[in-house]
């Protein structure tokens, strides 16, 4: 009891203890996280402010200075270093925004293309999707069939090819010609990321009879290695579980079937297909496992790994999670050489800052996000979890590390995957707590069984067949079971998610503050929280209310009246879009489809519509000629007024339909193909396209699912919401 008695006094008798605060200090102070955290800040900001965020500085570092003066009178030493460590914050913050800037200005100076066009450029890629194959084209030549312009750039047109058949290899120069259409830098609210970072500026739709070969030029290496790869894998094994395991060696999961690709994102394992720390992990310790039994000597077997693990990441095509996984792998093998201690958490905000610095655009990569938020959260949050489960009576040790591990990076990917996906699997903890140790040890013999497979194709039947076997057998629940009962969904996070991110770090124990202060703290946080979700998500203060949807053609509308939700389609949905905006909104069930467009679009559209939600019964032009095939579903084909779930309805003409939301006389229209037509004044027009012909329409307010210069659009803004409240509509940008 006196020991006890004389450690507690030391305690408090500590130099720089306070009432607030415990230990020596209120946080370890990482530099490199700092320097991470104000790079991006800069890239975000600007982003968001444009030019502005270079004022930013102008702000913060005289604050800052004062502040550390301050510090100084009262006898700090490290004043110094502080104030050396925000100069260099500022610096990178200014250099985030400079490099971010760069980057859109090059990717927007390459020429806008549009209309019917001669290709010609050589294959770089291949891919497919589930009804496409897709080649990527560089070194590229486009002439326009209209005007005769000569476009020469360094960026890429991506061409999906429908039918199959094309027989197109790496490094064949072709010519064909297509329809090309410019990937714009910002379209429906966001920043175009993928096209940006894969230096794709254009994309077309061709046949696969329209290609002429022009010669062969040498490929990529990394290109070439993978093509050959796949060619094993796949003759090795059948087809399904070939493309499993070229998805899970390469991230490229575009060979695997659909339907069993998305049971993988219900399940919350598809992660599993994104090259990520848990593959470049494995393949380390096996080079470094060969390495040893060879006895080389440190150096060498630092080189030889690192070698190996640029060079898978390349076959990989350096995508964001190989990338950040191999700098942090990087840096834990030199740190080892060296001899100096390990801090994964500067080891994470070195491979970010990397990652950004190479291209500021990652930022707004969802891999890059999730890759991120996974790892800093096992870092910040798991080795907490970790020690106060192994607290809990007859916990063993590994099942406490396992836990801790897999609720933190649920815990801190859960924003981005809401944002991204519109839901998230609650089943995804018990799987991956499961799942991955088990798809570890089989990723770890496939790698194996497929690198000998490469060196020796003529065996690759026989050297692929136990890791076929045991991936069969591992992937077979997650392929038998339906995870989509399991999605939470029906919000999203938007700002709120930093907010969120902020009181994860607070509570861990990487801030120093007493129990008591962060008790109060996270009540306080988790107030504030709760209610800028609500007022996020809450649709509240309308008598009724519709969101305005579009991408890339899938257009459409939601009328929400009362317990009633009615959908009306113009021209053809995409299933995924459909799937996101549903899951996002809760919408299980459609009372009323109404098709606005040709009897082809109306059967186009309902099958796409069923497979994300019930629908009770649909509603057609009397003139537009449809044929109602549908068993399951009830079709009327209206003429005049029509009573839609408590909505006045009519059909203008097929590709035009006028309601009454709530006394507004709301137009829409799809198509239109009688420029004669004289259409009715309304309050609002919502239009898939801004035409001449349009202007002499009378309306109060406008809508544009396409671009529309100076006006308001979905293609700008992203999704719309359009309020009611007495009578009065407004228009605002959809959660």
């Amino acid at each position: 009891m006196k020991r006890k008695k004389e450690e507690r006094a030391v305690r408090f008798k500590r130099v720089d203890d306070h009432l607030l605060f415990y230990g020596l200090r209120v946080v370890n102070f990482r530099p490199f996280l700092l320097f991470a955290l104000s790079f991006a800040a800069g890239i975000l900001v600007f982003y968001l402010c444009g030019v502005y965020a270079f004022l930013v500085n102008l702000v913060i570092l005289p604050a800052f200075v004062g502040f550390i003066f301050i510090f100084r009178k009262k006898g700090r030493r490290i004043a110094g270093i502080f104030l050396a460590c925000t100069a260099a914050a500022c610096v990178l913050f200014s250099i985030g925004s400079i490099a971010f800037a760069m980057r859109i200005a090059d990717f927007e100076q390459a020429g806008e293309v549009s209309g019917d066009c001669y290709i010609a450029g050589v294959v770089e890629e291949i891919g497919r999707t589930g009804d496409s194959e897709v080649y990527t084209l560089g070194d590229l030549t486009l002439v326009s069939g209209e005007t005769g312009e000569i476009v020469r750039t360094q960026y890429r047109l991506r061409m999906y090819v429908y039918g199959g058949g094309a027989d197109l290899s790496l490094g064949m120069r072709v010519i064909t010609d297509a329809d090309v259409t410019t990937y714009e830098t910002w379209s429906y609210g966001r920043i175009n990321a993928s096209a940006i970072l894969d230096k794709v500026r254009y994309f077309a739709f061709s046949q696969a009879d329209s290609f002429l070969a022009d010669g062969q030029e040498m490929p990529d290496l990394f290109g070439v290695v993978g093509e050959h790869l796949r060619d094993v894998i796949f003759a090795g094994m059948d087809d399904s579980t070939a493309a499993l395991t070229y998805a899970m060696l390469t991230g490229n999961s575009g060979f695997m079937d659909e339907d069993v690709l998305q049971n993988f994102r219900y399940g919350g394992v598809a992660h599993i297909f994104a090259v990520s720390g848990l593959h470049i992990g494995i393949v380390c310790l096996l080079l470094t496992y060969v390495c040893k039994k060879l006895k080389l000597k440190l150096l060498i077997r630092f080189l030889i790994v690192t070698a190996g693990l640029v060079f898978y990441a390349g076959v990989c095509s350096f995508s964001p999670s190989s990338v950040r996984a191999l700098i942090m792998c990087e840096v834990m093998l030199a740190m080892k050489y060296k001899g100096v201690q390990y801090d994964r958490l500067n080891s994470v905000s070195i491979a970010s800052l990397a990652v950004l610095a190479i291209n500021p655009v990652h930022l707004f990569s969802v891999g890059f996000l999730l890759s991120v938020s996974a790892s800093a959260g096992i870092i910040v949050l798991g080795g907490h979890l970790s020690r106060n489960l192994k607290r809990i009576p007859y916990m063993p040790r590994r099942v406490a590390d396992a836990l801790g591990t897999a609720v933190s990076a649920q815990i801190c990917t859960f924003p981005v995957l809401i944002d991204s996906f519109g839901y998230i699997s609650a089943i995804s903890f018990v799987l991956n707590l499961l799942f991955i140790p088990i798809i570890s040890t089989v990723y770890a013999v496939l790698f194996v069984g497929c690198v000998l497979a490469a060196i020796f194709p003529f065996a690759s039947a026989v050297l692929l067949f136990l890791p076929e076997y045991l991936l069969r057998i591992a992937v077979l629940p997650v392929m038998m079971a339906d995870f989509k009962i399991w999605l939470i969904s029906g919000f999203s996070f938007g700002g709120c998610a930093l907010l969120w991110y902020a009181g994860i770090y607070f509570l861990s124990d990487k801030i120093n503050f007493r129990a008591w202060v962060k008790a109060i703290a996270s009540v306080l946080l988790s107030a504030v929280f709760v209610g800028l979700m609500f007022l996020r998500n809450a649709f509240f203060g309308y008598d009724g209310f519709m969101t305005v949807h579009g991408y890339y053609g899938s257009n459409f509308v939601l009328l929400h009246e009362g317990d009633s939700v009615v959908m009306i389609c113009l021209g053809t949905p995409d299933s995924e879009h459909l799937e996101k905006v549903f899951l996002q909104q809760n919408v299980t069930r459609i009372d009323a489809l109404v098709a606005v467009g040709t009897a082809s679009d109306a059967n186009v559209a309902l099958p796409v519509v069923l497979e994300n939600a019930a629908v009770e019964k649909m509603y057609v032009n009397a003139e537009s000629g449809f044929i109602d095939t549908f068993q399951t579903v009830e079709t009327e084909e209206v003429r005049g007024f029509f009573d839609c779930c408590g909505t006045d309805m009519i059909f203008a003409d097929a590709e035009t339909l006028w309601l009454n939301f709530g006394g507004a006389d709301v137009l829409l229209v799809n198509n239109l193909t009688e420029e004669e037509k004289n259409l009715p004044s309304c309050d609002l027009l919502v239009s898939a396209y801004d035409g001449e012909f349009l202007e002499r329409v009378e309306r109060k307010q406008e809508i544009y699912f396409g671009k529309a210069d100076g006006k308001m659009s979905v293609y700008e803004y992203g999704d719309l919401q359009i309020g009611r409240r007495d009578g009065i509509i407004s228009v605002k940008e959809a959660v």
